[in-house]
């Protein structure tokens, strides 16, 4: 067996454990984040090399899961290193002893098993149905962190990042993930926030750039609404056209 089919199958193997397919998954590198839960009491998602610095008992979860890899490679005894897997997890949730860390390993088992099988429509309802009770459980910035890897895979995560993006008012992360690509396949939502991304920027020849695109784009009242408005609140987007003009 290959690696991607020993992942597979391990991943079938640890269904039934909460956690198990996140740490498969960390383990064979497809996965790079993990729980972090601070001082405050909050819980987000953190890059795992971060985290192992930050979470001594992450950091021993991640050694004893790397040796478990080299282990099932060498050897291939999947129910044995499978069930390995599962105990090391419910030892980890069980000293965390967190329900928020539950959803959330929850929600990292959903995106791997979405790495590891090929996407279909009902597949990504449920991813994106996971990130807004992400949402509602940990807050925005923590469907920002969950889908700042995986927006790329489906044109419908890209959305809802941005979306997410946009309600943290992250303008400068937004402008990096839209502005390479083809404005005239972007959602109406990701123009509108891109519009505005520039705008908070200052950046005005770009802002009247993607506003342009916008209204060609879209002719109903809503988007003559929003250039409207976006025009008022941003004065400036009045001297670059005349700029342009003269």
């Amino acid at each position: 067996m290959n690696e991607n089919s020993i992942t597979r199958k391990l991943i079938e193997l640890v269904e039934s454990t909460t956690g198990a397919a996140w740490l498969v998954g960390v383990a064979f590198g497809l996965y790079s984040h993990g729980p972090f839960i601070a001082e405050t009491g909050t819980l987000v998602p953190l890059d795992v090399s971060r985290l192992r610095l930050l979470d001594s008992k992450i950091d021993e979860l991640i050694i004893s899961s790397i040796e478990l890899k080299e282990s099932c490679l060498a050897t291939n005894d999947l129910p044995r290193v499978a069930a390995r897997f599962q105990t090391l997890i419910d030892e980890y949730r069980h000293q965390v002893c967190s329900t928020k860390a539950d959803l959330l390993l929850s929600d990292f088992d959903h995106v791997v098993r979405e790495i590891v099988c090929p996407t279909s429509d009902e597949q990504v309802s449920l991813v994106i149905e996971e990130t807004n009770r992400l949402e509602e459980d940990v807050g925005v910035e923590a469907v920002v962190e969950y889908l700042k890897n995986h927006w790329k895979e489906d044109i419908r995560f890209r959305q809802r990042y941005i979306t997410a993006l946009f309600d943290s008012r992250n303008w400068k992360t937004i402008v990096n993930t839209l502005q390479d690509l083809d404005s005239e396949r972007l959602a109406r939502e990701e123009l509108e926030a891109l519009c505005l991304a520039h705008a908070y920027l200052s950046d005005f020849h770009a802002a009247a750039d993607s506003l342009q695109v916008y209204v060609l784009k879209h002719e109903d009242a809503a988007a003559k609404l929003f250039s409207q408005q976006l025009i008022r609140q941003f004065t400036e987007l009045r001297e670059t056209d005349r700029t342009r003009s003269d």
